[in-house]
């Protein structure tokens, strides 16, 4: 993720999220590696972090129980919000920037 997000960087030279707005339209194949990217990193079945995250889960349900289920939700609504935000919304106009081609 951390190398997508310097991709993005670096064809657009911003760091503010409100700065990017429908990157889908300009960027798609990037926008489907970094939804690939995000799934992973909520601990979608089938993917890396799957495992990583069922065990944090586990263990921390059997200490503090409900409070650890509300931060995973937490967690990954804050990351769809970030996608959404960068991907989908649209209040101005599309940056100008590559799409993953070299």
């Amino acid at each position: 993720m951390f190398l997508l997000v310097g991709l993005l960087y670096e064809r657009t030279h911003t760091r503010n999220i409100q700065d990017y707005s429908s990157l889908v339209q300009v960027m798609p194949r990037f926008a489907l590696f970094m939804t690939l990217t995000l799934l992973a990193a909520m601990g979608l079945p089938g993917s890396v972090g799957f495992i990583a995250e069922l065990h944090t889960l586990i263990g921390g349900f059997q200490q503090w129980s409900g409070l650890m289920v509300f931060s995973a939700w937490y967690s990954d609504c804050g990351l769809c919000h970030a996608h959404y935000r960068t991907f989908i919304y649209r209040p101005g106009k599309a940056t100008n920037a590559a799409d993953c081609r070299p």
